[in-house]
């Protein structure tokens, strides 16, 4: 696991340094938030990481569509679908499949421009924490 975090923080640097990551001047709500997305969380403060993926797509109707991994202990596939409000993309139905359960995880993204990169807080409603990740944009 460590390798594979390792590997995620060196393409993240890589992509800082090439200066994919960073958000052209001018772009719309949607060019911001569409794209293949990758980061590194902790649900504690014991150090233990997980990798999280997301693709961000937007819809004919303007929504967007997310899709994404969840590796921590219950490891599962979130789906769901949301609206940008204020500048923040809100996914009320995010919902995780473990392969047992499907479990609503109501979710909302802020893209960080100084950074380029965006915050995910995603709450889990059966233990009341809300993770949070920064996601590094991997694609234009």
């Amino acid at each position: 696991m460590q390798v594979k975090m390792r590997l995620l923080l060196a393409l993240a640097a890589l992509l800082a340094l090439t200066g994919a990551i960073a958000a052209p001047q001018g772009e719309t709500s949607r060019d911001v938030f569409v794209g293949l997305w990758q980061g590194v969380w902790s649900p504690t403060n014991d150090f233990r990481g997980f990798g999280a993926v997301r693709s961000i797509t937007v819809n004919d109707d303007g929504s967007y569509t997310i899709h994404g991994d969840y590796s921590d202990l219950t490891m599962g596939v979130l789906i769901g679908k949301g609206v940008v409000d204020e500048g923040v993309l809100l996914v009320d139905d995010m919902v995780l499949n473990t392969g047992t359960e499907f479990i609503g995880m109501p979710t909302q993204y802020r893209f960080d421009a100084k950074n380029g990169t965006l915050l995910e807080e995603l709450y889990h409603p059966d233990t009341g924490i809300t993770h949070q990740s920064i996601l590094h944009k991997t694609s234009r």
